[in-house]
């Protein structure tokens, strides 16, 4: 009974270690310096180099300044979440990944503050909503997210 059950608990390990070692020789997991490259995006894989991507970082700084105003004391000043939850990593991409940027938008634009919904301008909301994708990893380009044409993107699944 000891050695079937030590044989497990081997049998385990290895499966773990070469799991981890999986995972660390995939490009995705490697720290590239591209972190949106390839990404799903409505059911096509967007191109490495898409210089158009889902905002400018212009657009993300200014988000970044406007998250700090609106956003920050519920959800945290590193989107870590507090009050409210967290916008970054896991429950970010539960909440919005593979849905529409109209998912995103509502919440931000509708629905937040939550001091105040609905009282955010259409531009500081995209601006907010850059930062949020650019913490999350997703790609910048050279147009500015759009309130309205931008709206029916399908967001990735994760990255």
């Amino acid at each position: 009974m000891k050695n079937s059950r030590r044989l497990v608990q081997v049998a385990l390990i290895a499966l773990i270690v070469s799991w981890f070692l999986l995972v660390r020789a995939d490009p995705k997991h490697s720290g590239d310096a591209n972190p949106g490259a390839g990404v799903a995006v409505s059911g096509e894989l967007a191109p490495a180099g898409d210089s158009t991507g889902w905002y400018t970082l212009e657009q993300a700084a200014k988000g970044a300044k406007g998250y700090q105003k609106a956003c920050a004391n519920c959800h945290g000043p590193k989107l870590q979440g507090g009050a409210g939850p967290a916008l970054v990593g896991r429950q970010f991409w539960q909440a919005y990944g593979g849905k529409k940027v109209s998912t995103l938008w509502s919440s931000v634009h509708t629905e937040m503050p939550m001091s105040a919904p609905g009282s955010l301008s259409a531009t500081n909301s995209t601006n907010i909503m850059a930062f949020l994708l650019q913490k999350n990893g997703v790609p910048p380009g050279t147009v500015p997210l759009d309130d309205t044409t931008d709206l029916s993107k399908v967001l990735p699944s994760k990255l």
